[in-house]
C-alpha cells in the first residue's frame, strides 16, 4: 500500500501554514482509514470463504423467505460500501474534490446507514423471536430504531450539505479533501449514540431471556442445540457488536477531527459479519435439530414452536408438519400448563 506523506516543501507556497497543517492531518487520517478499510475487506472476504458452504446449503438451496432477503442484504452490501469507500473516496484522484467527491461521499454515507440499520433489524427480529413474538417487545425496539433512522437521516443530510470540498489547487493528492463541515463531530456522534442505545437495550433483553431459559426446568435440556445458539449468538455476538459500536463512539468524541471517521466502515463491516453469522448459525442448528425434534415429536404436545422469520406465524408443536428447516427456525419449548 502506498502511504502518502506531505511536507511543506512539497506544497505550493500559496497555501497558508494553518491550512497546510490541517491538510497534513487529513492525509494521515485518510491513510489510517484506508488501513482499516482494507482490514475490513480482508475480514469480509475471509468470513465469506469460511461460510460459503453454509450459505449455499442453508440459503441458496432453500426457498426464498424474508429472512433470506435480510441475510443477502447484510451479507453483500458491505462489499459495495468498501468499494465506494476505498476507490470512490480514499484512492480518488479527484483533481477537483468539489466535482468528483460529493457523489461517492453521499453514497458511502447512505450505504453505511442502510447497512447498519439492516443489521439492527436482524437483531431486533431475533430478540422478538426470543420473547415469543411479543408485540410490545417488537413495537418498542422498532420505535427506538425509527428514532435512530430519523436522526441519522437529518444529521447526515445536514453534514453532506455543509461540506466544503477542496478545489483544484490540491490536485495530485489522492483522496477526497474536506476543508470544513458544520458540527461534524456532534452530528456523526449522535448517529452512533443512537445505535449504541439500541444495541444496549437488545443485549439487556437477551441476557434476561437467556437467564430465564437457563433456570427453566421445563426446557428440553440445557444442552439443546438451539438453547446453545441463544446463549452463544445472543450474548457473545451481541456483546461483540456493542463493543465495536462503543469504541467507535469513543473515537468520534475523543479523536482529532480528521480522525473521527476512521472506524465507521470497519464497524459497519463487523456488524454485517456478526449478524450474517447469527442467521447462518440459527438455520444450521435448526436443521440439525429437525431430526432430534421429530424423534421426540409425540412428547412435545402443548409446547410451542416459535419462528424467527418475521414473515411467518408461530405454530404449536401439535401442528408439527409446519415445522420446516426451510425457514429461519428458532425452537423454544415452553410449558403451557
Amino acid at each position: 500500500m502506498k502511504i502518502l506523506t506531505l511536507g511543506p516543501a512539497e506544497m505550493m507556497p500559496a497555501i497558508p501554514p494553518d491550512l497546510l497543517t490541517a491538510l497534513q492531518e487529513q492525509i494521515r487520517a485518510g491513510n489510517l482509514t484506508l488501513k482499516f478499510e482494507f482490514a475490513a475487506l480482508s475480514i469480509l472476504i475471509w468470513d465469506y470463504l469460511l461460510t460459503f458452504n453454509l450459505e449455499f446449503s442453508l440459503i441458496w438451496s432453500r426457498k426464498f423467505t424474508g429472512g433470506t432477503l435480510l441475510f443477502l442484504l447484510t451479507r453483500y452490501l458491505p462489499f459495495t460500501d468498501l468499494l465506494v469507500g476505498i476507490i470512490g473516496i480514499q484512492l480518488q484522484d479527484a483533481g477537483d474534490s468539489r466535482s468528483a467527491c460529493p457523489g461517492p461521499y453521499a453514497a458511502a454515507v447512505w450505504l453505511d446507514v442502510a447497512g447498519i440499520q439492516i443489521s439492527e433489524l436482524i437483531l431486533i427480529l431475533r430478540t422478538w423471536a426470543l420473547y415469543g413474538q411479543n408485540k410490545w417487545i417488537l413495537a418498542g425496539l422498532l420505535l427506538v430504531q425509527a428514532g435512530s433512522i430519523v436522526y441519522c437521516g437529518i444529521a447526515d443530510q445536514a453534514v453532506i450539505s455543509s461540506i466544503v470540498w477542496a478545489g483544484p489547487e490540491f490536485s495530485g493528492i489522492p483522496g477526497c479533501i474536506i476543508l470544513s463541515a458544520d458540527n461534524l463531530r456532534a452530528r456523526i456522534a449522535g448517529n452512533y449514540v443512537g445505535i449504541v442505545a439500541l444495541e444496549t437495550l437488545i443485549l439487556v433483553l437477551t441476557c434476561f431471556r437467556a437467564f430465564c431459559f437457563r433456570g427453566d426446568a421445563n426446557t428440553l435440556s440445557s444442552g439443546s442445540f438451539l438453547i446453545q445458539v441463544i446463549r452463544r449468538d445472543g450474548l457473545v455476538f451481541y456483546f461483540f457488536i456493542l463493543s465495536i459500536s462503543i469504541v467507535n463512539v469513543v473515537v468520534i468524541y475523543m479523536a482529532p477531527l480528521p480522525f473521527l471517521a476512521v472506524l465507521i466502515i470497519f464497524q459497519r463491516t463487523m456488524h454485517s459479519v456478526a449478524t450474517g453469522r447469527i442467521l447462518l448459525h440459527i438455520r444450521q442448528v435448526a436443521m440439525q435439530s429437525v431430526v432430534h425434534v421429530q424423534e421426540f415429536g409425540s412428547s412435545l404436545q402443548g409446547r410451542e414452536v416459535w419462528q424467527l422469520d418475521s414473515f411467518q406465524e408461530s405454530v404449536h408443536a401439535s401442528s408439527f408438519p409446519h415445522f420446516s428447516p426451510h425457514s429461519d427456525v428458532l425452537v423454544i419449548e415452553a410449558n403451557n400448563n
